[in-house]
């Protein structure tokens, strides 16, 4: 599932994937971080796994999560003279919320 949401210059996709069993979705997500490539941070909300990933785009950041057989991935494209650390802090609250719905 795939949901987009657009306001003045800001733009959010969330993705989320669930797969059938945990050990695929932890795969998926060691995968994607090599692809990124991306940093491994502290897991938000309750994930198991988080990183933000590098992005081509700026000022755009990605943060992806691991939760036993979800897999979600946030991008946020910020204003322009946006720092990364405020848009981190973005994708990283949106991302802890979508974790703690999919309990």
């Amino acid at each position: 599932m795939k949901c987009e949401w657009r306001g003045g210059d800001t733009t959010v996709q969330i993705g989320l994937w669930e797969y059938e069993k945990a050990p695929t979705a932890n795969a998926s997500f060691t995968n994607l971080l090599m692809l990124c490539p991306g940093e491994e941070i502290e897991p938000i909300g309750i994930s198991k796994r988080s990183a933000y990933c590098g992005r081509k785009v700026a000022p755009a950041c990605n943060l992806i999560a691991n939760q036993g057989v979800f897999h979600i991935d946030v991008i946020w494209t910020a204003p322009a003279g946006t720092d990364e650390k405020s848009c981190r802090s973005r994708a990283s609250t949106l991302g802890g919320e979508v974790s703690r719905l999919l309990g």
